[in-house]
């Protein structure tokens, strides 16, 4: 497969399940913040978000304070914002422009349909049915997923689609737990606001009703940290995504004897001695969930120098390790994001075997 090819399915995916998350997270806190939070606290919340996405240096450089509402226009409609959710669905559809060879007609008609409609929308679509509008980028984020799922042959293109989309998806989990009351999960929520935080978490990553088939109603931070960091079947866990990429850069499928490299790493990747502690098979190291900095991840700097830093930072460069001395590394580039963001990372993939 062209270079080319695999970056824009790598690109599509990453893309769609940027503007899917987004979606999902401004909907979830613009209800929960409009209802309980107060001023100070709503531009506590936007902030922290502009920051982790490094979006609040252009946000300034537009608007000179948080607050929701231009907030919300910013991260839904803005031209001038990359990572807008127009300007997302126009990314991925560009890439998908340039590969419509290689895609189904139906995920192109699709996707292409989904970029007109929500090309026209306005300021006043957003405030007339803000819930409405926000659903419906959610939802036909799901549904393009099923439709290329459905109707692609699971071939190279499609694996890169899924490193893509896997590579954002534990990205944004991981960010979800960057905020105060989960920061120090010996405590419990004190104030209804980080009752509410906690909920608000979960839900951004459709994660509170799987939550609770496991940990009943009980909004406990440490368990909460535990479940979206190290489930093992819960589809947007930064665990799961990981095993998810490893599988598909070692060749899951292919596990006959004619290839030993992918044997290996798929049985490190679904087997026990590969993913039961999930600190020492996916990441070099993770601190333990009890402890403070959780969420830290030990990662090495581009230029070798090794530095604890926190969850919230982007996975730029994979280096997967399999026994028998064979590495597959490579970069993997942000787009249109400030270069704050954008440092280079080096995160190092231990596959046991």
């Amino acid at each position: 497969m062209l270079s080319r090819t695999a970056e824009s399915f790598f690109w599509i995916g990453r893309f769609i399940e940027r503007a899917e998350y987004t979606a999902r997270f401004v909907n979830v806190h613009y209800h929960l913040l409009t209802e309980i939070a107060t001023k100070e606290d709503q531009a506590n919340i936007w902030t922290r978000y502009l920051e982790d996405t490094g979006e609040l240096e252009p946000y300034t450089e537009l608007y000179h304070e948080v607050l929701t509402r231009p907030v919300m226009e910013f991260v839904t409609l803005c031209r001038d914002n990359p990572n807008s959710l127009t300007n997302l669905i126009a990314a991925a559809r560009n890439n998908a422009r340039g590969i419509q060879d290689q895609l189904s007609s139906e995920v192109w008609h699709f996707m292409n349909d989904f970029y007109l409609n929500l090309k026209g929308k306005t300021e006043m679509d957003l405030w007339g049915d803000t819930h409405d509008l926000l659903g419906h980028v959610r939802n036909t984020c799901y549904t393009l997923d099923g439709v290329m799922g459905s109707t692609m042959v699971h071939d190279e293109g499609w694996n890169f689609y899924r490193l893509g989309k896997n590579i954002e998806r534990g990205g944004r989990t991981a960010r979800l737990i960057d905020i105060p009351v989960l920061s120090d999960p010996s405590t419990e929520p004190r104030r209804i606001s980080e009752y509410h935080q906690c909920l608000a978490a979960l839900k951004s990553a459709s994660a509170f009703e799987a939550y609770r088939k496991f940990y009943s109603a009980q909004l406990v931070p440490r368990k909460i940290v535990q479940f979206l960091l190290f489930h093992n079947k819960f589809p947007r866990s930064v665990r799961f995504t990981n095993t998810q990429n490893i599988g598909r850069a070692g060749g899951r499928r292919d596990t006959s004897a004619g290839n030993p490299a992918g044997h290996q790493i798929g049985r490190g990747a679904g087997g026990r001695s590969g993913v039961r502690a999930f600190g020492r098979s996916v990441f070099h190291r993770a601190v333990p969930v009890s402890g403070p900095g959780v969420g830290t991840i030990r990662s090495t700097l581009k230029h070798g120098r090794p530095s604890l830093l926190s969850h919230k930072r982007i996975f730029h460069h994979l280096t997967i390790s399999i026994p028998g001395g064979l590495t597959a590394s490579g970069p993997v580039k942000e787009r249109n994001v400030p270069a704050r963001v954008s440092d280079a990372l080096l995160l190092r993939v231990v596959v046991n075997g």
